[in-house]
């Protein structure tokens, strides 16, 4: 007779497998947001662009972001989770084409525009999809798988950028990279489960029953009973006057101030300007400052394997309050490092890049994956696509606030001064997280809306 930790572990086999396909749709957000930084490097040569054109080109994926973000909790709502992956996917391979063979700096302003609404509903759509399909036993590994392909996207863009740096023209080859693991998402995604309580919100509870047990769940029965109560706490559909209810507005302005913090903690500098930073210290030419953001990208990886272990091990708070922690102390030695403008000893260089390989580890150990799956984790059923968008387009704002402001904070204010405002945001961010946000370790999504809805102080879970 098979033993039941041999079926659990094995439907659990079954999810990671599910959860890895949908993690393409993260692998495309970090290639595509972070190829354009090699890129650009071509395209000023072939092109002669102005600095406002370099921005905006570097900017467009952003800013397709944001549209792609607003709109894609509506859609994952009303067509599925699974459909608005499939359907985003064609809107990369559009984008990644239209960007790659652009003839003229508009036209690749747009196709870049393109890609940034695939990049923008990806983030929403499946953080989503994965957060209702996983087990509460291993939910913080599977979001997670989110995040990991989303670092190893930016890594591999890294590679790809190495690969056609000397090809003519190479910036097209680079720009369309994203086409073929496109296609890849948008026909695996046709043959995966339909997440089963968006099927029961939608009043399909044969096809929700079919998809639980397709995706091995032991008691199917008690599941939809879980799904039905969850539902039942709400009278009205999904819509924006239950999403700002007084208790439900609470639970939005948790999840904003996460994707807040998250990113003006300073992550966004490193991802956009740390070939600039890194210049900066003056401890090495040109090769060795690619070399040492390639390293960056290594250490990035790492860290988000390392948190997918621990996040159903150790719990999402103590890691995010731990990271949130060591990030500040990185940004307060890097403030130091510059505190007499560059860096003039060697002390001072080490110390600078030391503290941004360990910052941007203990990112991605914490806040990174952390925020994503709290947000993906805490809002009721019925506002749940609405919510994560809400909360999606703050942090894209956030990415392009600092993406447009750190050059001139740096001109006006300093390095030092920057980097310790980054620090008391870090700050601040500890404090909110310690107050405000629940521990959701080892909880159904339908336990997480009960504590809510009992009124349950996050301290107290």
């Amino acid at each position: 007779m098979t033993d039941r930790s041999e079926i659990v572990a094995a439907n659990y086999r079954r999810i990671l497998l599910i959860a890895s396909v949908g993690a393409i749709g993260g692998f495309l957000f970090g290639l595509e947001t972070a190829i354009i930084s090699v890129a650009i490097v071509q395209l000023k040569k072939e092109w002669s662009l102005d600095p406002l054109t370099v921005g905006t080109i570097v900017t467009g994926v952003l800013w397709g972001g944001l549209i792609g973000a607003a709109i894609a909790g509506k859609a994952a709502d009303t067509l599925g989770r699974e459909a608005t992956i499939s359907a985003t996917a064609a809107v990369f391979v559009v984008g990644s084409f239209w960007a790659g063979l652009a003839d003229s700096p508009l036209s690749l302003i747009a196709g870049r525009f393109v890609v940034g609404i695939a990049v923008g509903s990806v983030s929403v759509a499946v953080p989503l999809y994965l957060s209702e399909i996983a087990p509460a036993k291993i939910r913080g590994a599977v979001v997670t798988l989110n995040q990991l392909a989303l670092v190893i996207g930016v890594l591999c863009s890294n590679v790809v950028g190495a690969w056609f740096a000397a090809t003519p023209e190479g910036w097209r080859y680079m720009l369309m990279a994203g086409a073929a693991p496109a296609v890849i998402l948008g026909y695996t995604m046709l043959f995966l489960p339909a997440s089963p309580r968006w099927l029961m919100a939608r009043q399909r509870e044969g096809s929700a029953r079919r998809m639980l047990r397709r995706l091995g769940v032991p008691d199917v029965d008690t599941s939809i009973t879980e799904i039905k109560q969850s539902l039942e706490g709400s009278e009205t559909k999904g819509s924006w006057r239950e999403l700002l209810r007084p208790k439900t507005r609470y639970i939005l302005f948790v999840g904003l101030g996460l994707m807040l913090f998250q990113q003006f903690s300073g992550i966004g500098i490193v991802i956009n300007y740390g070939t600039t930073i890194f210049g900066m210290t003056g401890i090495a030419g040109p090769t060795g400052t690619a070399l040492l953001t390639l390293g960056v990208g290594v250490v990035d990886v790492i860290a988000t394997m390392t948190a997918i272990l621990l996040l159903d091990r150790f719990g999402r708070k103590p890691l995010f309050l731990n990271g949130i922690a060591a990030t500040v102390v990185c940004l307060l030695v890097l403030a130091f490092s510059f505190s007499d403008g560059d860096p003039h000893t060697k002390v001072d260089q080490w110390l600078a890049v030391l503290s941004l390989f360990i910052y941007v580890g203990a990112f991605s150990l914490s806040l990174g994956p952390v925020s994503g799956l709290i947000v993906s984790e805490i809002y009721p059923q019925r506002v749940r696509g609405m919510a994560m968008a809400f909360v999606m387009v703050a942090n894209w704002v956030s990415q392009i606030t600092i993406a447009l402001t750190f050059p001139s904070l740096v001109a006006y204010l300093g390095p030092a001064v920057t980097f310790s405002i980054y620090a008391v945001i870090g700050v601040a961010g500890f404090l909110f997280c310690y107050f405000n946000v629940p521990e959701t370790k080892g909880l159904t999504l339908e336990q997480i809306e009960e504590h809510w809805r009992a009124g349950d102080p996050p301290r107290q879970w």
